[in-house]
């Protein structure tokens, strides 16, 4: 998400640090993932321009997941990519403490204000005296036509919040049907469409990590 008044790019869930923890269990998984990963931050962060990256919690995976290689390859990023980094730690980013400094990173409190708004990691960390943006729930929504089904990344925002998608591609999601006065916008390839129903029976899908 860009937020324009601040230059500021605004991102939740990289969960970095998954394949190298799916290697330590036997788990065979592409380590280019974070690669990938990382390049994709960096390419929004050029496009508009931005001075600043705050992260909406599980910057990381966990704690197994902190390898000698995975603090060298982000750290390399940062340097190619120096603007400010701002964590509010999720649920995921055990242990954080580990790599803020190598990373050039500030990590705040688990709810955090900056002009306008809150930001948390999880919607119940949120108050009522701010809008709010967090991650955590992976927002997506399941469009059907016949036979065909398609699912995509969402934002879902609602009068109190909006919650970002997960910027990483492997977090799926569950069913959950949203509310009457929530609304859905879809990631589709490099546009952002808002569905709509008029009888309000989109079906999102949605998980917690």
């Amino acid at each position: 998400m860009w937020w324009p008044g601040a230059s500021t790019y605004i991102v939740a869930d990289l969960h970095l640090g998954r394949a190298e923890l799916m290697g330590t269990r036997g788990i065979a998984m592409p380590a280019a993932m974070t690669t990938r990963l990382l390049g994709a931050v960096s390419n929004e962060i050029r496009r508009w321009n931005a001075k600043r990256l705050i992260v909406l919690g599980d910057l990381l995976h966990g704690p197994a997941g902190i390898t000698p290689e995975l603090i060298e390859r982000v750290a390399a990023w940062r340097v190619a990519c120096p603007c400010e980094m701002v964590v509010v730690p999720g649920n995921h980013d055990r242990k954080i403490e580990r790599v803020e400094r190598a990373w050039g990173m500030m990590v705040t409190d688990a709810v955090w204000r900056d002009g306008p708004f809150e930001f948390a990691h999880a919607p119940d960390d949120l108050s009522s005296e701010l809008f709010g943006w967090c991650g955590h729930v992976h927002p997506a929504i399941t469009m059907k036509h016949g036979p065909d089904a398609i699912k995509l990344r969402s934002f879902h925002i609602t009068e109190r919040c909006g919650i970002l998608p997960a910027m990483c591609p492997l977090a799926s999601g569950g069913g959950v049907r949203m509310g009457s006065r929530a609304r859905i916008f879809a990631i589709a390839g490099d546009q952002v469409l808002e569905v709509r129903s008029p009888e309000n029976r989109e079906t999102a899908r949605r998980t917690r990590s």
